[in-house]
């Protein structure tokens, strides 16, 4: 029960942070963090292990495309994608996040208790919905 408490402040704190910086508006749209993923696919090498820790902002600037470049946003780069799953993708490709979600099956499974499970489904749906931050978890 201590635990579901901290967890909720937590997330209270957490949202109240994101909507008064508009840090969330700062990142790409999932549209084009899919098409970013999409483009890693193009090639076997990077679909399966990715393109390497902190390369994120190249694999952007190479899967922009012409719409892109008619928005506003035409000379923002970004470092992240919108979630931290599209991050592990892209930067670890099909081979990390099988392995991510391998370990989390294997914590799932050792965690039987029900205030456990809720935890970690939080945890899960935070990583899916969030970019990576310490904050989060």
């Amino acid at each position: 029960v201590v635990l579901l408490i901290i967890y909720t402040t937590a997330v209270v704190i957490s949202v109240q942070s994101v909507m008064k910086n508009n840090s969330i508006s700062s990142l790409p749209s999932y549209g084009l963090s899919f098409d970013i993923v999409r483009t890693t696919l193009s090639k076997p090498k990077t679909a399966v292990f990715g393109i390497g820790v902190d390369n994120y902002s190249s694999r952007f600037t190479a899967s922009k495309t012409r719409s892109y470049n008619m928005t506003t946003l035409w000379d923002t780069t970004f470092v992240h994608g919108r979630s931290f799953i599209l991050d592990l993708w892209v930067e670890a490709g099909l081979f990390g996040v099988v392995l991510f979600a391998l370990f989390i099956i294997a914590v799932y499974y050792h965690c039987r208790k029900s205030t456990t499970g809720i935890l970690m489904t939080y945890a899960v749906l935070m990583l899916l919905l969030f970019p990576s931050s310490p904050f989060l978890c």
